[in-house]
């Protein structure tokens, strides 16, 4: 069972008060900065010898746990990087999927010493930094990294290794305001962690000018596209076939890996995958008998396929908190609500005379506070 781990918020301030407020910083620069913090701290991202990146709009965050637990499968030691976190910073620095493992007051004068400097920092460049130097001190394998926001401009292209893996997830319309009003555009942002020589892997359910964008700067970078297909007998804890794709996008990075390893993938490794619970996705608690589904979902491609694993005749009380993002028409059939705070309105349905299952959607941080709320008045 997952120990859950609830950050002090003094830690979390602490940093704030060390890094630039993100409305004073070019968000374009965010490469840039985190390339001169890691200069700063010895380049110890060079010192990882082998990286899967993983990019796109939906199911990176999925595909980089699945990956770590194949890796680990196979007796490597793997850091894990995904964001944003749900219920502890240390999420974007596990060692074997612990989250427990980065403490970030031990890690702090790093980021003091730096803006002593100076120099601008902003929240996600200083934990990108602070992790990638975590862990070339624990002397990782591999690294899994999941991107930030978009690819080509991301805190996390500072990698760039002729041998590290591209994995690019579903692509769809999402943070249009950064990456472009159109899916060509989103997709050559996501694509801009392709770099020479680099083993690129996406999925076969991209839509075909998708995956024309990805051919055509695979190709510019002297490599090819391995379209993956989606491997329907793959047992999960996360039901769907949008998450069958992503465990097949990990069991491809996988075997790319171990092969420039000289080793190979063994198919047992995946039986492991079944029993795996992800924090904020498709993750099930269970609350005065009521079954309560916690999902990160967040725009509409995302809540499509959430909302795919139920039927309109399922007892189902959806509660967001983000609902002018991903529309009204999205719960076409479905009873929802929408909260402001569940401290406050999340007992509230809890004491319905019905036992209906529950899907709280929205942030992250609003998960973590409703998951807090329910350990507190079970």
């Amino acid at each position: 069972m997952r120990v859950l781990v609830y950050d002090s918020k003094t830690m979390i301030n602490k940093l704030y008060n060390l890094i630039d407020p993100i409305e004073s910083l070019d968000t374009t620069q965010a490469l840039n900065r985190t390339a001169k913090f890691l200069e700063f701290l010895d380049n110890p991202h060079k010192k990882i010898n082998h990286i899967v990146h993983v990019a796109g709009t939906s199911g990176k965050g999925t595909t980089c746990y699945y990956t770590s637990q194949l890796l680990m499968q196979h007796g490597l030691r793997v850091g894990t990087i995904v964001s944003p976190h749900v219920y502890s910073v240390g999420e974007r620095a596990m060692i074997n999927l612990n989250p427990q493992a980065f403490q970030l007051n031990k890690h702090l004068h790093l980021v003091r010493d730096y803006k002593e400097t100076g120099a601008q920092l902003g929240y996600f460049e200083a934990l990108v930094g602070l992790a990638l130097n975590f862990f070339s001190q624990q002397k990782i394998d591999v690294a899994v990294i999941e991107t930030g926001l978009g690819g080509r401009l991301d805190g996390t292209n500072v990698l760039q290794a002729p041998n590290k893996i591209c994995v690019l997830t579903n692509i769809g319309m999402d943070h249009q305001q950064w990456l472009g009003n159109n899916i060509e555009s989103i997709a050559s942002e996501k694509a801009g962690i392709i770099g020479p020589g680099n083993a690129v892997i996406t999925t076969a359910n991209q839509q075909p000018d998708v995956l024309g964008i990805f051919k055509t700067v695979a190709a510019k970078n002297n490599t090819t596209l391995d379209i993956c297909a989606t491997n329907t007998d793959i047992a999960l804890a996360q039901p769907g076939t949008h998450n069958q794709s992503n465990a097949s996008l990990a069991h491809a990075a996988t075997s790319q890996l171990l092969a420039q390893a000289g080793k190979e993938f063994k198919s047992t490794s995946l039986e492991s995958l079944k029993n795996m619970q992800l924090p904020g996705r498709f993750e099930q608690v269970v609350h005065e008998e009521k079954k309560i589904i916690l999902d990160g979902a967040h725009n509409t491609q995302k809540m499509s396929a959430l909302l795919g694993e139920f039927t309109v005749e399922d007892t189902l009380v959806v509660v967001l908190d983000n609902l002018e993002r991903i529309g009204r028409s999205t719960f076409a059939g479905f009873e929802y609500a929408v909260i402001s705070h569940p401290q406050k309105d999340l007992p509230v349905i809890m004491s319905s005379t019905q036992k209906p299952t529950i899907l709280i959607t929205g942030t992250l941080k609003k998960l973590a506070e409703t998951k807090k709320i329910l350990s507190q008045i079970a």
